[in-house]
């Protein structure tokens, strides 16, 4: 950018007396002759001005150095809203992980002993019909079933689960000691 030229007489005045730092009185008198008031308003006008741009930029400094604080306070807060929430989260998801083992366990539990019952209702099923092919007549015989408390027999049954897949049943009735319960 072309440096702005410099239209006042005074300055060149100034300039041709050598630019002297103290002035006598018929070089200020020359240089007073070459002085114009408009150039002093402008002068004032401008000093003014950025007067007023110097507090305007004090004024906006102070405001956004507050704010940068008040935001500082405010990141300050999240970030250990943050670290609690993390905090929170790891403790509910380990409780999560215990409890799901823990539902696992169970699930395992009841699905093995849902197969037992599977498999004993089977064996009894067959047994039932085995006695029924052989003549026995199963309602008169369930009166005397181990349930019943006039029952003279402990009743046992075992059902394995043999490598081939098949299941192997196996009952067995002992007499009670004088017929009674225990």
């Amino acid at each position: 950018m072309k440096p702005k030229k410099d239209t006042q007489k005074i300055h060149r005045e100034h300039k041709k007396l050598g630019k002297p730092k103290t002035l006598n009185k018929t070089q200020l008198e020359k240089l007073v002759k070459h002085f114009k008031v408009k150039y002093c308003f402008t002068l004032e006008e401008i000093i003014v001005a950025q007067q007023q741009d110097i507090h305007h930029l004090r004024n906006s400094n102070r405001i956004l150095h507050e704010r940068i604080e008040s935001d500082g306070e405010t990141l300050k807060s999240q970030l250990k809203a943050l670290e609690e929430n993390k905090k929170g989260i790891a403790t509910l998801v380990d409780k999560y992980e215990d409890r799901v083992s823990e539902l696992e366990e169970q699930l395992q539990e009841c699905n093995s002993k849902r197969a037992d019952i599977t498999r004993a209702y089977n064996g009894l099923h067959t047994l039932g019909k085995f006695a029924e092919e052989q003549g026995i007549d199963i309602k008169t015989a369930s009166e005397d079933l181990p349930e019943s408390e006039k029952n003279k027999y402990n009743f046992s049954q075992k059902h394995t689960v043999l490598e081939s897949g098949k299941v192997k049943h196996s009952y067995s009735l002992k007499p009670k000691k004088n017929g009674k319960g225990k």
